[in-house]
């Protein structure tokens, strides 16, 4: 197999699975009689794939439990008991609570021989699809592999792409909604039956959070540091990773903890986005060796390469996106894999939403200034507000049509377009932060092949205790940053604890931008014979990669959406087989 996932074929009426479904999703031959076949993989971590088969009910398991010698106390289970049997007891004893009892990166897949269940963390380690047709049951951890198969087909779902393509406001909790029909995603803390009845959902799994947390800062913070040290520790699999590192404050604080973390034969590797050789663009490889030299770890520089462009990217990317990316310096992430394996290392920590829990800057409501108040009222009279309308909704242009005609499950939420989120106020919970249903919901790790993307930051336990403290208590002054620069006195230099907001991930990100537009105008030809202008405007596309290439694009904004409708031109050319 050359992907990392759970995959399967199941016949709920007992017929043998699909010899040529098996083959599209790498799977062997069945036994003679058997009503299923499936499989287990992980490139970067092959002890995390796990497979039990007892009392004729099979048992697939990919991730790893945390605490496990207290979940097998629990179960009543020997303390060395595989983490597959003991999420196999723990599914048997609690059912759907299991996705919340059992800490951890992890997804399984369970079949009786008449019913499949899936059950993923909340944490969840690693995509997993599934599609139904009659009591034929298909799984996977590629959208496009899976799509292949014929009786499933690659046709696209109008909603599942304009909800591929759109804000978070766009998609419900749990729903699952991918760009292919017939084709459904198990959500974080998703838990599906399917079987001769049908397909059954759990309710959506919820962040336990709670509301009656009492003590300083100072206590607050050592709950953070404990947590945020046993969320990287249990991350470290393998002996040697990989830590991007800015010199700024998230990642800064990851670079810290990998250190803390990390075990007396375990080797750590920092790498830092660097400007290219000659040029004048600003990097921050001084900040970062600070910080590199300070917890006493090698550090490279890492130079992203002429191709894949920011327009054009490499194939790989919409097969590990499962679909549309919204992920506008992924040529550099490719770089970044690229120089975590030749570290010998298959784990790269990332520093990523760190905003939404330890380095956020909460705005709150405080009595305005005159001057404050005279400069609101300059710039309400002078620039005022544009009203948004349903093409907020959307990261990219899209073709007009689908935004005077939506799909119907769209329809309701593009008649409220998306409003600026009420500001809390001090004495109002992190948990109302806007971002935090969007962090909840999204996976805490990314796999790029042979290398996973950890974004400890992005850990449910992280984000529920942090929406337990009172915001005034985290938030005592605006744009302060005071939990994470709290933690880490003494830990690291005042230079990095205390610096502001740095001048970006990527250096050549806006330089790129521009030199790349004209070639990326003679691609949309390629994505009006893939079809792609039934789906976004291709003519707004063409002016506004004219503009980037004469450096005339207004804003930051700007630049991004004609980038990312690039992308989604060229997935659907890719999609298509056209790339």
């Amino acid at each position: 197999m050359d992907r990392t996932g759970l995959f399967g074929l199941f016949n709920c009426d007992g017929a043998p699975p699909d010899r040529a479904a098996a083959r599209l999703l790498g799977l062997p031959d069945a036994a003679h009689g058997a009503d299923h076949v499936a499989a287990v993989c992980d490139l970067a971590d092959p002890g995390a794939a796990l497979v039990l088969d007892a009392r004729g009910t099979l048992t697939l398991f990919l991730g790893r439990l945390d605490a496990r010698e207290d979940v097998a106390r629990a179960l009543g289970l020997a303390s060395d008991s595989s983490d597959v049997a003991l999420a196999a007891a723990a599914l048997d004893r609690y059912g759907a609570e299991t996705r919340t009892r059992l800490d951890g990166e992890w997804t399984l897949a369970r079949w009786n021989g008449a019913q499949l269940t899936l059950v993923s963390s909340l944490c969840q380690r690693d995509p997993l699809f599934y599609a139904v047709r009659g009591a034929r049951i298909a799984i996977g951890a590629d959208l496009r592999q899976l799509s292949r198969i014929a009786w499933i087909g690659d046709a696209f779902d109008p909603a599942g792409l304009l909800m591929a393509l759109g804000r978070a406001s766009l998609r419900e909790p749990g729903d699952g909604r991918t760009p292919v029909i017939g084709i459904t995603a198990l959500t974080p803390g998703g838990c599906v039956t399917v079987g001769q009845s049908g397909v059954h959902a759990a309710p959506p799994a919820t962040l336990p959070t709670t509301s009656d947390w009492c003590g300083d800062l100072d206590t607050a913070m050592a709950e953070a540091e404990a947590l945020l040290l046993r969320i990287v520790r249990q991350r470290m699999i393998g002996g040697s990773y990989a830590c991007m590192l800015s010199g700024g404050l998230d990642s800064s604080l990851v670079a810290w903890a990998a250190a803390q973390a990390l075990g007396p034969d375990e080797a750590l590797h920092f790498l830092t986005s660097a400007a290219a050789t000659g040029s004048r663009q600003i990097d921050e490889l001084a900040e970062a060796a600070i910080v590199a030299a300070h917890l006493g770890a090698p550090h490279r520089p890492v130079r992203a390469a002429a191709a894949p462009g920011p327009y054009h990217p490499d194939p790989t990317l919409f097969r590990d996106a499962n679909g549309p990316s919204l992920d506008v310096r992924h040529y550099l992430y490719h770089r970044f894999a690229q120089e975590t394996r030749a570290a010998g290392a298959s784990q790269l920590f990332d520093g990523q939403f760190g905003e939404l829990t330890l380095t956020n800057s909460l705005p709150l409501h405080a009595p305005a200034s005159p001057i404050g108040m005279l400069r609101e009222a300059l710039r309400t009279r002078w620039k005022p507000e544009r009203t948004p309308d349903a093409a907020d909704s959307f990261h990219v242009d899209l073709a007009p049509h689908w935004l005077t005609a939506p799909p119907g499950p769209l329809a309701d939420a593009l008649r409220s377009p998306p409003t600026l989120p009420r500001l809390p106020s001090k004495d109002e919970r992190w948990g109302v932060r806007p971002g935090f249903a969007k962090a909840a919901r999204a996976p805490a790790s990314l796999d790029l092949g042979r290398v996973r993307v950890a974004m400890p930051f992005r850990d449910p336990r992280l984000i529920a205790l942090l929406a337990s403290f009172p915001a005034a208590l985290l938030y005592p002054k605006t744009g302060a940053r005071t939990p994470g620069r709290h933690l880490l006195t003494g830990k690291l230099p005042d230079a990095i604890r205390l610096r502001g907001k740095g001048p970006g991930f990527a250096p050549d990100y806006a330089a790129r931008l521009q030199s790349d537009a004209e070639d990326a105008r003679g691609r949309i030809a390629l994505y009006r014979r893939a079809g792609a202008d039934e789906w976004i405007d291709l003519d707004a596309l063409d002016h506004g990669l004219a503009r980037a290439a004469r450096g005339a694009t207004a804003h930051h904004g700007e630049a991004v959406r004609v980038q990312l409708t690039a992308l989604a031109g060229a997935f659907i050319a890719w999609w298509r087989d056209m790339s």
